[in-house]
């Protein structure tokens, strides 16, 4: 595919993203977005933002989630490790960085 054929799909698929109901912004809402940056360890940890699954630590590590202003609920859970969930307020126009590491369930 040629580079303007391929920018052109760029393009497009930018012009066609929104919001969802969920609460993650997709797409470029400038200004009115807040920005979660999630570390979370161990890295094959599920992460749910507001009960919607949202990829793994490991998929969300360098990547900012784009989210509505206001109070959200992460939940974090692995295999052999006691699940977390954490309420964490967004502004706009700001970043909000959570560090977590998950306890492993010990209780046998």
């Amino acid at each position: 595919m040629n580079k303007a054929a391929m920018l052109g799909l760029i393009l497009a698929a930018a012009m066609s993203v929104g919001a969802s109901s969920d609460g993650v912004v997709y797409g470029s809402e400038q200004g009115t977005a807040g920005s979660l940056i999630v570390e979370a360890r161990p890295l094959q940890a599920d992460v749910l933002l507001d009960g919607v699954p949202v990829g793994t630590a490991n998929d969300l590590t360098a990547r900012p989630l784009y989210v509505r202003p206001g109070s959200h609920v992460l939940q974090f859970s692995a295999p052999g490790y006691i699940p977390k969930a954490l309420q964490v307020s967004v502004r706009a126009a700001w970043g909000t960085r959570v560090w977590i590491d998950l306890v492993p369930d010990r209780r046998g």
